[in-house]
């Protein structure tokens, strides 16, 4: 028997459970204010916060009334107040909204609904405003096409917790999503595509709209500007150029440089528009003046990121341009580019906006830059007198795993760089959380990689409260019944243990959930949810697995701990020591490391230690490290990062699952073991796009490094 302590946080917050933390707030008494049935309106102008008010409580009729009554909710613009700024008090008879513009009052509205306990609202006064104006959410549609309807599901959320740029990341490689009078073939050869999953080495775009795809008409781009409109967002539309261009190319080959690939082998290498030809601006011109016509965004997103330039420099007519334009390379080839674009855009009465890479050969003038590739780029155009939306891989990529990218780290942003100050730091309009979704195959794994992480950024973006990541966590839970309402199915952690790989009877001690939950167990992972108890003093299954998870609020699992014991296995006899791994390898596509178990290798050889050093071409490959490992000491955590899959398995148990097709993504594990060697094997696969294998460890006296080639043998 063993038992496991658990450590549960009280969830009583010390403070009302917003977020994002309001600028001020003040408790104006213990007696709340009661919606009943003879509870009135009073709003001098329409207003959508009014409608959404009447969400909140369902059960009250909530008439209008202009004049005066015992139980009144009352809105009043206030003219001194800025854009989104609203003051609400909550007395025993009456609510009073201030509020500087439609978005203030409903952002009170939404206030005011995680205030409330059924038909109550404890008697607050809060005075509030926004830090940034840009508090941005990035939805990218062309991997993964999300209808109108999750569209608009996603704005929902955004209003709910004061978000107010939707960034619509409408066209890249996986599909061109928005419909154009002019060129209709760029929604009927580009919008659709035969495989899906995402596959980075092959893109096979077609025409049959049976295919995984689909675009938006534009009556569709409308409803949906309309709607976000209402709820105090402004939709960023995003055309991609000159790079990741494969849907109009493929439409329009004559666009690309000379001998454009039409399919190319990779997505990562597509052709660009011809920077030296007159066609394509032509063609952007044109598709521009269609979007404007949809968007009364103030900015177009014009992409600008990840350009492979080896086209313009074997392109006779692009190298041309560089001549006749006394451009000194292909970087300043793609300043001309960009600069072009960004005079059509202003011609429209709109800004530029793009990716870091925009300022590559220097800035367009009036640009504005968003910085992904970690904040320099924002700085730098910040000091050179540019707007700027700080988005960068380190905090804001919801894309990425919760170990590389936590709600911790997420919280701990502030989108100011400390390098900037005064008027500099001013032209940081905000930040912007990204979901690129190469490996979001549906709503579900959605919602788990945006929430909880999209409440982080919802207070970092707004408050300037101090942080506390403790009293944060109370808010958190006290957060997911409402995110339960909207059908979310937001991500749990799966339980940390200190060691999940076990060769002896020892007590498991987990610990304790950021977000305090208790721990629940199955043998059978697949069993349904009301299955799996409530862990108390059970026996660790022998030379099995056995698995933990966390539950929602409404039942369903959060994401599912393997964990191991043997009492069987010990260290297996060093043998003779030959320093270093077999390596054997592959070539070809897969999806798991079980599609070439059963395969002959095309060759082998020896590796030093676990990488990329050992890969037989650039995508498209296996890899298998074989040998043996001496642990030095007893316990230990193993790091094992890949892009794509991983599998890794000590005398033949598998330690760390980490298969299937992602990106950059790490996975850890903690092995107790008994000094000596034991049976290495490591699996990995190279699906196409980004490529990444490491192998790191940490114990006691031993910071996080790569294993020790030392520890290797064969």
């Amino acid at each position: 028997m063993f038992g496991v302590a658990l450590v549960l946080a009280n969830l009583a917050p010390e403070v009302p459970p917003l977020i994002p933390l309001p600028q001020s707030q003040k408790v104006l008494g213990t007696t709340p204010f009661a919606v009943k049935t003879d509870t009135k309106i009073n709003s001098e102008q329409p207003l959508f916060a009014v409608q959404e008010l009447r969400t909140i409580f369902p059960s009250a009729p909530l008439a209008d009334s202009p004049v005066r009554a015992a139980n009144q909710i009352n809105f009043r613009r206030e003219p001194t107040f800025q854009a989104e700024q609203y003051v609400l008090n909550v007395a025993p008879t009456r609510i009073d909204i201030a509020y500087g513009d439609a978005s203030g009052a409903l952002y009170a509205v939404e206030t005011l609904r995680q205030l409330a306990n059924q038909n109550q609202v404890l008697s607050y006064r809060i005075e509030d405003k926004p830090r940034f104006s840009w508090r941005g959410w990035h939805l990218d549609v062309s991997r993964h096409f999300f209808t109108v309807a999750e569209v608009k599901r996603s704005l929902d959320q955004m209003a709910r917790y004061k978000l107010n740029r939707f960034h619509w990341h409408l066209v890249d490689d996986g599909g061109w999503r928005i419909a154009l009078d002019r060129y209709p073939e760029l929604t009927k050869k580009g919008a659709y595509r035969k495989s899906e999953p995402w596959s980075y080495s092959k893109i096979e775009l077609t025409t049959d709209t049976k295919g995984y795809g689909g675009f938006y008409t534009k009556q569709e781009v409308r409803d949906v500007v309309a709607y976000a409109k209402e709820r105090g967002i402004t939709v960023v539309p995003e055309i991609e150029m000159p790079g990741h261009t494969l849907p109009s190319i493929h439409a329009f080959p004559s666009l690309g440089c000379r001998d454009a690939k039409r399919i190319p082998d990779n997505s990562w290498v597509t052709n660009v528009y011809c920077a030296g030809k007159e066609l394509p601006f032509q063609f952007l011109e044109d598709v521009l003046s269609e979007v404007v016509e949809l968007f009364p965004s103030p900015w177009i997103h014009i992409g600008g990121d990840e350009v492979d330039k080896k086209w313009w420099r074997e392109c006779e007519d692009c190298q041309e341009r560089i001549k006749t334009e006394k451009l000194k390379d292909e970087n300043e080839l793609q300043s001309y580019f960009i600069r072009r674009i960004e005079k059509l855009v202003n011609a429209k009465g709109r800004r530029m906006i793009g990716w870091d890479e925009i300022l590559e050969g220097g800035l367009a003038p009036n640009a504005t830059v968003m910085s992904w590739r970690g904040i320099e780029g924002g700085i730098a155009a910040a000091k050179s007198g540019h707007d700027v939306v700080m988005s960068p891989t380190s905090h804001c990529y919801f894309d990425y795993g919760y170990p590389s990218v936590s709600t911790e780290h997420v919280y701990s942003w502030d989108p100011v760089p400390k390098e900037l100050k005064g008027k500099e730091a001013e032209r940081v309009l905000g930040g912007q959380a990204n979901v690129w979704t190469e490996w979001i195959p549906d709503v579900r794994r959605y919602d788990m990689m945006v929430w909880p992480r999209m409440l982080a950024m919802s207070e970092v973006l707004w408050s300037t409260a101090p942080k506390d990541f403790t009293a944060f966590s109370k808010r958190v839970n006290a957060s997911y019944p409402l995110l339960e309402q909207m059908g979310v199915d937001y991500y749990l952690e799966e339980p940390v243990t200190e060691t999940s790989f076990f060769f002896n009877k020892a007590p498991t001690v987990f610990s304790s959930s950021q977000f305090a939950r208790p721990v629940y167990f199955q043998v059978d992972p697949k069993a349904p949810a009301e299955q799996w108890e409530l862990l108390g003093q059970h026996e660790l299954p022998a030379n099995k697995a056995f698995y933990v998870a966390y539950k929602r609020n409404n039942g369903t699992l959060g994401d599912i701990a393997e964990l191991y014991r043997s009492d069987k296995i010990a260290p297996v006899p060093a043998g003779s020591v030959v320093s270093g791994l077999k390596v054997s390898f592959w070539e070809g596509t897969y999806k798991s490391c079980r599609d070439f178990e059963e395969l002959s290798p095309k060759g082998s050889g020896v590796a030093n230690g676990v990488g990329l050093f050992a890969r037989p071409r650039a995508n498209n490959y296996a890899l298998r490290f074989t040998g043996k490992i001496r642990f030095p000491g007893r316990k230990f955590k193993l790091y094992l990062t890949s892009d794509d899959g991983s599998v890794l398995r000590l005398n033949g148990i598998k330690v760390i699952n980490h298969d299937g097709p992602h990106g950059d993504t790490t996975k850890s594990v903690g092995v107790e073991v008994a000094d000596g060697v034991y049976d290495f094997d490591l699996r990995y696969f190279e699906a196409g796009g980004g490529s990444a294998l490491r192998l790191e460890v940490e114990g006691s006296g031993l910071k996080r490094q790569p294993v020790p080639q030392s520890w290797f043998s064969r």
